[in-house]
């Protein structure tokens, strides 16, 4: 069972997709972009977690008005935002846990860079 801690955020900007068919038409726009996050750390609660955030987002069915498909007429627009987190608590997480802070203990004897990791308290989102 290893000992290391994996950290990763994405984030992506605006995000805009058009999907086009013969008649109708998809936009999905995403004007504040998608952030997600996951770490492996563990803590009281679980030995993990990811998060996805997308604070504003908006889809919009457009059908074709024109036969020369210069006329496009909204047919339904939604908006929507997403927050989820999901929390992982697998078999023996917490053993797996005392292991993991007392790697990351180990490895930071020299320098004390990283005590908030491993001090009672702490909480990653």
């Amino acid at each position: 069972m290893s000992s290391t801690v994996t950290f990763l955020k994405l984030r992506m900007g605006s995000l805009n997709i058009d999907i086009e068919t013969e008649n109708t038409a998809l936009i999905i726009s995403l004007a504040q972009g998608v952030q997600l996050s996951l770490h492996d750390m563990t803590s009281d609660d679980a030995a993990g977690t990811i998060c996805l955030l997308i604070p504003v987002g908006q889809v919009q069915s457009l059908i074709q008005a024109s036969k020369d498909g210069q006329i496009w007429l909204e047919a339904a627009t939604v908006g929507f935002d997403i927050a989820v987190d999901v929390h992982n608590r697998p078999y023996g997480w917490k053993s797996k846990g005392q292991k993991q802070v007392q790697f990351i203990k180990d490895q930071d004897v020299l320098t004390r860079r990283v005590p908030f990791i491993y001090d009672k308290g702490v909480h990653f989102g």
